[in-house]
């Protein structure tokens, strides 16, 4: 399995998600409106779906090489 392209890739998305959240919730245009929460769920899940499409994709996500981590030592 490739570890450092699964963990930049969710690195990646953790970033450029929150990053989205920032800049909507800084910019102020959105509040209290439906485009605005839309925008920002997307921004909450999109780590939570990064991590599951590459659990699909690699057979293995980071939690349970953490666990196979805290078994082999």
């Amino acid at each position: 399995m490739r570890k450092k392209p699964l963990t930049l890739f969710l690195l990646l998305t953790f970033v450029t998600s929150w990053l989205i959240w920032a800049i909507l919730w800084l910019s102020g245009w959105y509040q209290n409106q439906v485009m605005y929460l839309i925008m920002t769920g997307i921004a909450m899940w999109s780590p939570a779906l990064g991590a599951i499409i590459t659990q699909k994709q690699y057979k293995m996500s980071w939690v349970y090489s953490f666990r196979l981590g805290l078994k082999n030592h």
